[in-house]
């Protein structure tokens, strides 16, 4: 089903203007790319800061941190993506981090009549190069990139270039309350695309020397001409295993959707893997995660 409406966009993006200037593919990036059950404005585990360059984490022994993450949709959507990072560490508070994210749809068929497929398969894909730079001020983190995206529907491709900025607070009015805020896909090219402002807060409820830490939190996003999401998780921590989850909620389109999401990450001298899991509605089969960092000195 969920290809029917790739299709669908496919043929509006050809046959209408107005949308014809928009950059294809921009729904593929409502997956939460590179994140393993993170909200997208924390989302430190890969340090891609595809979602906010601020979020982006070397540990301060270390001056090189490398990561690849891969999301897999159930077969009635068929959509797959990869995201690649490396962050490198120049000064103790100064990280420069460049990213490459692909999503692309597969098996959308032509047809002309009648059922039966003609041709070839039609291409449907968006990829986003990212260079940015964070500089660590105290308890706050400020960060900014530059990002070029392609979009591709099936004759159509289109680039835009994006200039987005975020935060990331570590402590508010001396509270140890977190705050997080960026843009995505905004600046520039604005007209030809639909950009997202994305938040999130979350905080400590039990912590210990052991080292146990449990936090709970809420995010949000809200997508120009699109939608919004409101993702309420939490987070246990024990020594090198962290497990998170949550219920985020979805308003697109005038429809409403829930979706329940899982995911650990084991830490283990310098690497950490991470898997994730999200349910979808609809009928559809849940979205897998994987992801695998290391650092180096």
């Amino acid at each position: 089903m969920r290809r029917l409406l790739f299709a669908a966009a496919v043929c509006s993006a050809a046959a209408t203007p107005s949308i014809a200037q928009q950059v294809p593919a921009r729904d593929l990036l409502d997956f939460p790319i590179g994140t393993i059950a993170e909200p997208a404005a924390l989302a430190t585990e890969l340090s891609s800061g595809l979602w906010n360059p601020a979020a982006v984490a070397v540990p301060s022994a270390e001056r090189v941190q490398l990561g690849i993450g891969a999301l897999n949709s159930p077969i009635e959507q068929g959509v797959s993506a990869q995201v690649a990072a490396v962050s490198v560490g120049l000064a103790p508070a100064t990280v420069v981090t460049a990213s490459l994210a692909r999503a692309t749809v597969t098996d959308l068929v032509r047809t002309q009549t009648d059922p039966q497929s003609v041709g070839a398969e039609i291409p449907y894909g968006t990829s986003i190069f990212s260079l940015g730079v964070s500089r660590h001020f105290a308890h706050l983190t400020a960060g900014v990139a530059t990002r070029i995206r392609t979009g591709t529907a099936d004759y159509i491709q289109r680039t835009s270039l994006s200039v987005d900025g975020g935060v990331v607070a570590d402590r508010v009015l001396g509270t140890p309350l977190r705050l997080a805020a960026s843009t995505f896909l905004f600046g520039p090219s604005r007209a030809r695309e639909r950009p997202t402002l994305l938040g999130a807060a979350d905080l400590p409820v039990y912590h210990t020397s052991a080292p146990l830490d449990v936090r709970v939190g809420v995010a949000g996003s809200v997508t120009d001409s699109r939608g919004s999401e409101t993702y309420l998780f939490g987070a246990v921590r024990y020594a090198g295993v962290e497990a998170r989850g949550g219920l985020a909620q979805t308003h697109e389109f005038g429809t409403t959707s829930d979706h329940l999401r899982l995911g650990v990450d084991l830490h283990y001298g310098r690497y950490a893997v991470g898997i994730s899991r999200e349910e979808e509605g609809a009928g559809l089969g849940a979205t897998y995660q994987f992801m695998l960092t290391s650092v180096f000195p």
